[in-house]
């Protein structure tokens, strides 16, 4: 049954006010609820607009419902939630879970946005479109991550229940950020002679960490699966690795399967041995490779030992552990090895269809990985220096 809906007027009776409009030759009154103007003018803009039709008329009554429901929710998380309990609640909430290893950068992530939220507003459902601009805008003066930071942010609004379109910050502000200069930085790739000095100055002082090193270079892993790699894993005795990428878990089920070569398969069946020793961690069942100090934030002590190595950043090229996995691409590439070889490898995508299909044997994936890295071997230091690469 199809009638007209007219633009009515607002009427206060007896302190409360009422949109009193028609339908038809009939006249409907809807109370806002309030004795405010201000509060009852808004939620007119909210609840009618001028429309044909009984359906229409109903599709307005059930969305302000729903935005009531939700500022509900959002006032009540609001009352218990303070910037101290953000990381918290952000973990128990979160439908997925959160690795280890990501979670320590999402709390320290959020523990750099309650600092200067907290001289913004008193708690976090209070924090404003306009205090994450200024966020924003502050965070991409001190922080390489800034993009990835404010993206989170949006992420956790969402999971914990606040408003996430604060963090819509405009295309002119994201513009202003990638234009800041630290968007065009990449991960330039190391020298042989820089890898080998690296190794050997954490052998002398961190053994774990020499170990993520050479399995980094031999494999080109990203530091997160390195340092989370658990028996589960590990194929053929130490002779492969058989995992799924953190990073891609999500969208890419299929496993890599990663040939171990020179040293890094002595090493993969030490660190097996190892953890058999120590048995299988009682919270998740996991048997990790590397103990709980080497897994608790390695990339601040690779860092550490990149820049007393003398391996630092060279203009917009950066020089960390991911530099291994541009070193270990760059050196396939040059070995003339296939690039559909080099994704089996690497979890890359790039071949399109032909990617999903191609599965490379193992002979021939071992083979031409043994044909672009050069081993790394005990030198003296005169060796390392003026090493073959």
């Amino acid at each position: 049954m199809n009638m007209r809906i007219n633009i009515g007027s607002l009427q206060r009776k007896r302190g409360r006010f009422y949109y009193v409009a028609r339908k038809g030759k009939s006249q409907v009154s809807v109370s806002l609820k309030t004795g405010g103007l201000r509060t009852a003018q808004k939620r007119v803009r909210l609840l009618l607009h001028a429309g044909d039709g009984e359906e229409e008329w109903l599709l307005h009554l059930a969305a302000l419902g729903r935005r009531a429901e939700k500022k509900l929710a959002e006032l009540r998380a609001g009352v218990a939630l303070g910037w101290d309990g953000l990381a918290e609640a952000f973990f128990a909430k979160n439908p997925v879970g959160v690795s280890s290893a990501s979670r320590a950068s999402y709390s320290r992530w959020l523990s750099i946005l309650s600092a200067v939220g907290r001289a913004s507003a008193p708690s976090p459902a209070e924090f404003s479109a306009a205090d994450a601009r200024k966020t924003a805008e502050s965070l991409a003066k001190r922080y390489l991550s800034c993009r990835r930071m404010l993206d989170f942010y949006r992420r956790c609004w969402t999971t914990i229940g606040l408003d996430p379109a604060i963090w819509d910050l405009g295309g002119r502000l994201r513009k202003a950020i990638s234009e800041s200069g630290r968007d065009g930085e990449y991960y330039r790739r190391l020298s042989f002679a820089e890898i080998a000095k690296l190794h050997a100055y954490l052998q002398k002082r961190n053994r774990s960490l020499a170990d993520m090193v050479e399995i980094g270079y031999m494999t080109g892993l990203r530091l997160s699966d390195v340092a989370l790699l658990d028996a589960g894993e590990v194929a053929d005795g130490g002779e492969r690795l058989c995992i799924v990428p953190g990073k891609t878990s999500r969208r890419k089920k299929r496993p890599l399967s990663i040939p171990l070569i020179y040293g890094a398969r002595a090493t993969m069946k030490r660190l097996l041995a190892e953890s058999g020793r120590n048995g299988a961690n009682p919270a998740n069942g996991r048997a990790y490779l590397f103990d709980a100090a080497a897994r608790r934030r390695p990339s601040k002590r690779l860092t550490a030992a990149f820049r007393a190595c003398g391996i630092e950043k060279r203009g917009r090229a950066r020089a960390s552990f991911h530099s291994l996995r541009a070193t270990f691409i760059s050196l396939m590439d040059e070995a003339g090895v296939p690039p559909h070889i080099t994704d089996s490898v690497t979890g890359h995508g790039g071949g399109g269809m032909h990617a999903r299909y191609t599965q490379p044997s193992h002979a021939a994936v071992r083979a031409a990985m043994e044909r672009a890295i050069t081993p790394l071997r005990r030198q003296t230091v005169s060796d390392i220096v003026s090493g073959p690469r």
